[in-house]
């Protein structure tokens, strides 16, 4: 740098390093199943978030807090950057499931993160497996446009068939409980998971 002029690349603050999303839970949380599906509604805002944004990420890291205030992470590379919800998911999920100590506290925060993005077009893709992941897209397509239109709160996705818990976050958001523990009104199913979308929330005065 010389008179004053900088000829390095600027670098805008708004350019993203990681996406994230985390939750505090009115009370601490030892059922490793309300756990997960607290984790899979966490993954599905973050994985949103990539696909508005038009990014995807390689490294997926949890962040979990327990009863004493003692915080960790663990995260894991995964083989190519995605946005896919359910390639997060999973990932996810085994961090959750295999990397957290033994007979820990119960747990007041759950985070749940993406790091080292790029944008779509930097993803070569593989040529294997890759029918698979369309189909998975396709699925995302569906739940982000459920989304759009009734708001976050009327879809769930479960992390496998049948009877998964439900995470105090639900119950206890911005939302009417009737949506949190609505009716299955309708469903799209694929691939043997479900979507389940739910009335809209009515707002009284």
């Amino acid at each position: 740098m010389a008179h004053g002029i900088d000829d390095r690349r600027v670098v805008p603050d708004r350019e993203a390093k990681s996406i994230s999303h985390e939750t505090t839970f009115p009370v601490d949380i030892a059922d490793v199943e309300v756990l997960r599906a607290c984790l899979i509604e966490l993954v599905q805002q973050v994985a949103r978030r990539l696909r508005r944004h038009g990014l995807r990420g390689r490294v997926v890291e949890l962040k979990v807090r327990f009863a004493d205030f003692t915080t960790i992470t663990r995260s894991m590379t995964i083989d190519e950057p995605t946005d896919i919800t359910q390639e997060l998911l999973a990932a996810g999920v085994e961090l959750l499931t295999t990397k957290l100590p033994a007979g820990h506290l119960p747990v007041r925060l759950l985070a749940f993160s993406v790091h080292d993005l790029g944008g779509a077009g930097d993803v070569h893709g593989q040529l294997f497996g890759e029918q698979d992941r369309d189909k998975e897209r396709q699925l995302d397509q569906v739940a982000d446009a459920i989304a759009a239109k009734f708001g976050t709160a009327a879809i769930r996705r479960g992390a496998r068939p049948g009877g998964e818990k439900d995470c105090p976050l639900w119950s206890t958001a911005d939302v009417d409980r009737s949506v949190s523990r609505c009716y299955k009104m309708s469903a799209v199913t694929f691939k043997s998971r479900r979507i389940e979308t739910c009335p809209k929330p009515s707002h009284k005065n």
